[in-house]
């Protein structure tokens, strides 16, 4: 993946607040790449991940990037890179809580 150019942020300002995504760019080679930005003002690696934006990252799979920003509140945060979650997901390299998922086939016929 080359480097991005020209971001839009579809979250920002309340102009969607339900967006599945929060920056949309483009990369070098004219190809989308969906960013998701997690942020919090501990240590701690957990963060939710709503259903949309999960969905997202499920089909976008290489063209997505999640970026976990720790101690957002400081001067110097740490902010860690995360291409294809869902592949790292696969490897074993990012857990996700399968236990609290919860499923709806739709209502009895």
């Amino acid at each position: 993946m080359q480097k991005a150019a020209h971001p839009t942020w579809p979250s920002v300002a309340d102009a969607q607040p339900l967006a599945d995504h929060d920056i949309r760019t483009v990369d070098s080679d004219g190809q989308t790449v969906w960013v998701e930005v997690k942020a919090s003002t501990g240590r701690h690696g957990r963060f939710r991940w709503p259903r949309a934006e999960f969905r997202l990252a499920l089909r976008a799979r290489d063209r997505y990037v999640l970026f976990r920003v720790y101690e957002a509140h400081t001067v110097s945060p740490t902010i860690r890179e995360i291409h294809d979650p869902v592949g790292r997901f696969q490897l074993g390299e990012l857990d996700l809580d399968l236990d609290s998922l919860a499923s709806d086939v739709g209502p009895a016929n």
